[in-house]
């Protein structure tokens, strides 16, 4: 039996979208944990109804404090290692980032991430004040995805777009 993460960052995602594949996969043989952050009761329920592991980790959506960044990634290592993951699909920009990075430390044989949009940061905000942080911004991430998507076995062509932007 192999031991799946599908990490997000919220969990009404997996709920929405990612049913369907953990519900697959389980049904392979796959023991799958799904981790996102502040899971309700309910939201727990659904995800234990289908066999699944719901794993709480934390993470600030919009922080950038690079310490309590860190911590995630950490956090996350000592998660995947406790579990003895084989596998992990992640997505949203910074679980794709971290898992990534924190699978590898964690030395998980297959990391995959999907991308399924750029986000504020790569988008064009009229305000001259939040265009300087968003640029500054941009930058950081382009060059943590390259580092953190180089860890990963599969990228869809969509996520490899990423290193095109400008």
């Amino acid at each position: 039996m192999k031991s799946v993460v599908i990490i997000g960052n919220a969990p009404h995602t997996l709920i929405s979208f990612r049913l369907d594949l953990i519900e697959d996969l389980i049904k392979k043989g796959n023991k799958v944990y799904a981790f996102s952050t502040n899971y309700s009761p309910k939201q727990k329920k659904i995800i234990e109804d289908i066999g699944a592991i719901p794993v709480e980790y934390e993470v600030s959506r919009s922080g950038i404090n690079p310490f309590k960044e860190l911590t995630v990634i950490l956090n996350l290592k000592k998660l995947f290692e406790k579990h003895k993951i084989d596998a992990i699909l992640a997505y949203f920009i910074k679980p794709v980032i971290y898992a990534s990075i924190a699978a590898r430390l964690a030395k998980v044989p297959n990391t995959n991430s999907m991308i399924a949009g750029l986000g504020y940061t790569f988008t064009k905000v009229p305000s001259k004040k939040i265009e300087a942080k968003r640029l500054a911004l941009k930058g950081i991430l382009k060059g943590l995805f390259k580092i953190a998507l180089s860890f990963n076995q599969k990228c869809s062509s969509k996520t490899r777009m990423i290193y095109s932007i400008s």
